[in-house]
């Protein structure tokens, strides 16, 4: 039984489709010496990120060089990207389990936390697969969608990349800028499942104005991954001074 605890390179959609559909050409291996080509992009997406993901790791322990250390951010960001767009929004439910639900350690009694509450000595972090059996359970999920998400979302299911959707994924991958801006702003405490829907919702409404104000829109997009802090705006300040 759980308790709440009191108290800028851009690519074209239809070469991004072509990838998906399996038409990008077959590549040996990644050569890191020259920054992330659109073909080598492609790949990937046909690909499939979990495989590409691999092949990257063992290009960055390949020999180093110097013609590698040029274009090594960029190919780093490539490989988050495919470390991020393999993964299922189960993991990311999960996670957010993780931070909200504890067990006391006398009583091993399972407790919520809301956004304002720290655990107390007494309660212990949830195990991984416990953090996984409790985000599939309803009663659960009810709970975190209520108290930890804003208004109107749910919990995402299904796998990252096909939250993102294809436009969205292709934008990314071919904009080092907003790679840059991405991965410098999201932290271990984001759902990045409702992240990226936020994201693909902007782009689809006007991508043209997604690509000029990326960073307007990645700052929008995780922010609005978690409902507003119950002390919002701060402390002390009343809420009926800065209205949300």
């Amino acid at each position: 039984m759980i308790q709440r605890k009191p108290a800028t390179r851009r690519l074209g959609l239809a070469l991004c489709g072509a990838a998906l559909l399996g038409c990008a050409a077959n590549l040996a291996a990644f050569d890191l010496r020259t920054p992330p080509s659109t073909t080598v992009i492609d790949h990937i997406v046909s690909e499939g990120f979990a495989a590409s993901k691999k092949r990257i790791e063992q290009a960055l322990v390949a020999e180093p060089s110097p013609e590698k250390l040029k274009t090594l951010g960029a190919w780093l960001d490539l490989w988050r990207w495919t470390d991020l767009l393999s993964r299922d929004a189960s993991e990311e439910n999960a996670s957010l389990a993780q931070r909200h639900f504890f067990r006391d350690k006398s009583t091993s009694q399972i407790y919520f936390l809301t956004l304002d509450q720290s655990p107390p000595p007494t309660l212990e972090e949830l195990d991984r697969q416990t953090a996984r059996q409790i985000a599939s359970e309803a009663p659960a999920r009810a709970e975190m969608t209520r108290s930890l998400l804003p208004a109107g979302a749910s919990l995402p299911s299904g796998p990252l990349a096909t939250i993102a959707g294809p436009a969205l994924i292709c934008h990314t991958l071919g904009s080092p800028s907003f790679s840059r801006a991405f991965f410098s702003t999201i932290s271990p405490r984001d759902h990045l499942g409702l992240v990226l829907k936020n994201l693909r919702t902007m782009h689809e409404a006007d991508p043209a104005a997604f690509a000029e104000f990326q960073n307007l829109a990645i700052a929008l997009a995780v922010v609005n991954d978690s409902a507003v802090h119950p002390s919002w705006p701060h402390p002390q300040v009343t809420r009926d001074l800065v209205p949300i």
